[in-house]
């Protein structure tokens, strides 16, 4: 997370994640207000984000999300002649994802389950534990003091961990308004999504430029693993929901596609996708969601079963076209038919791949297609 005129860490609900800033924070208690300070300056931050998962099998409790952790280093300097105390805080909720956990009372409890620390060269911060602040606008919050000598430039780490938001979703952009020809395109976005970001924002809140801003995430072992496991894992305390979870999540493989925020900018090689920028101004968030996508078949065996589920086992000649149409739409290749085309530009994942020819397709899903085709010729026109 990024430090700024106030932190914020992740605000987490089901479906939504926020991460803010540290910040700059006045008064006690109740009347702690954010505000701004005018002399002290963010020169750099360096956030390192590491993906990973759970401490236990993945199996939709809330004790087995998946997690992220967070490592920010942020230079600070007092560019005035005099002696500035700050009230530096890491909100954990903003407003609009008012979370909160009553649960944890103390402060060794939250600090103990966010894993959250803050030092510097020198020292360790004595951390602070505030439920909300004067406004309701954050809640959760970290407070720590930070003395700054004339002049002086302090190097602050802090580092935490969290949960990622999952819950079930669609693909569509635009759920409430999507419209589709065909009633089963819907379950072909049917999804499960991981998520987590990094709110940058708040950042504009400290004095000056932020000269050299870098974010950094470390994909690898994450996706290594997410490709690896199947959508839930099946553990002895949900055994008993084994049966209807295979139903509605089928078994591997399946999809998966990543979407992340900003989407220029960023140099990625096989284990990072990495931001830099110089004179940065806080803006955008980096968001990074990786969605599931059970019901689109990627296999000959999964086309078999879904066109089952289209009009009562009896899909046409035209369904099976147009299943495969979208099957090669994700794969990179535009469709033809104007209903599928119409469906596919309200999904998220359409154009995040290069857009190809059917001839540019690996012999992998060249296969997968001619078996699809050897399907509809079966069917009887």
């Amino acid at each position: 997370m990024r430090i700024l005129l106030f932190a914020a860490i992740i605000a987490i609900s089901l479906h939504n994640i926020v991460f803010a800033n540290a910040g700059f924070f006045t008064g006690p208690g109740y009347t702690l207000q954010l505000t701004t300070c005018d002399e002290i300056q963010m020169v750099s931050e360096n956030v390192s984000i590491i993906p990973e998962r759970g401490p236990f099998l993945f199996d939709g409790g809330l004790n087995s999300l998946d997690s992220v952790s967070y490592h920010c280093q942020f230079k600070l300097r007092n560019n005035s002649d005099k002696l500035v105390v700050a009230k530096v805080g890491f909100p954990i909720n903003s407003n609009k994802d008012r979370v909160m956990d009553y649960s944890r009372n103390t402060v060794i409890e939250q600090v103990q389950f966010y894993n959250f620390i803050a030092r510097a060269a020198a020292q360790t911060y004595n951390i602070e534990f505030i439920k909300k602040d004067k406004d309701q606008k954050f809640y959760n919050i970290f407070l720590w003091d930070m003395v700054f000598e004339p002049y002086e430039t302090i190097d602050l780490y802090v580092s935490y961990k969290m949960p990622m938001s999952m819950g079930d979703t669609v693909t569509a952009y635009q759920p409430m308004q999507a419209r589709y020809s065909r009633d089963w395109y819907f379950k072909l976005t049917e999804a499960l999504v991981e998520h987590f970001s990094y709110i940058t924002e708040t950042g504009s809140s400290w004095s000056g430029k932020i000269e050299k801003a870098d974010f950094n995430v470390n994909v690898r072992g994450f996706e290594e693993y997410l490709h690896s496991r199947q959508v839930f894992e099946e553990s002895q305390r949900f055994r008993q929901f084994t049966e209807k979870r295979n139903i509605r999540y089928p078994q591997k493989p399946y999809y998966i596609f990543r979407e992340i925020s900003p989407e220029a900018d960023f140099i990625e090689n096989k284990d990072n996708i990495n931001w830099t920028y110089t004179d940065y101004k806080p803006g955008k968030p980096i968001i990074f969601g990786y969605w599931l996508l059970y019901n689109l078949p990627c296999n000959i065996e999964q086309v078999q079963s879904f066109i089952k589920t289209i009009r009562r086992g009896r899909p046409t000649r035209e369904d099976v076209c147009d299943l495969k149409e979208i099957i090669m739409a994700y794969m990179g290749v535009p469709p033809k038919t104007p209903r599928v085309e119409d469906f596919v530009k309200q999904q998220r994942w359409y154009g995040k791949k290069r857009f190809i020819t059917e001839q540019d397709l690996s012999e992998e899903d060249k296969q997968f297609i001619r078996q699809i085709g050897q399907l509809i010729a079966e069917i009887p026109e």
